[in-house]
C-alpha cells in the first residue's frame, strides 16, 4: 500500500507530510523499496495481512 502496489483498504498514508492518495509522487520520493514477490491476500485489509505475516515469523 505504501508504494502503490495495493489499493488502500481505508484511511490514508502520509510520508514526510505528503498523502499517498493526493501527492503520491512527492510522498514516494522519500522512500525506497525492493519488492520481489508481494505475498498479500487481497481479501484481507492491510492490517490483517500484517497480522497474518506476523503469525508466520519466529519470535
Amino acid at each position: 500500500m505504501i508504494v502503490g502496489l495495493m489499493k488502500l483498504s481505508e484511511g490514508d498514508i502520509t510520508i514526510s507530510g505528503h498523502s499517498i492518495q493526493n501527492e503520491f509522487e512527492e510522498a514516494v520520493q522519500h522512500i525506497g523499496a525492493i519488492v520481489e514477490n508481494p505475498e498479500m491476500y487481497k481479501f484481507l485489509s492491510g492490517y490483517d495481512n500484517l497480522k497474518q505475516y506476523a503469525r508466520m515469523q519466529k519470535t
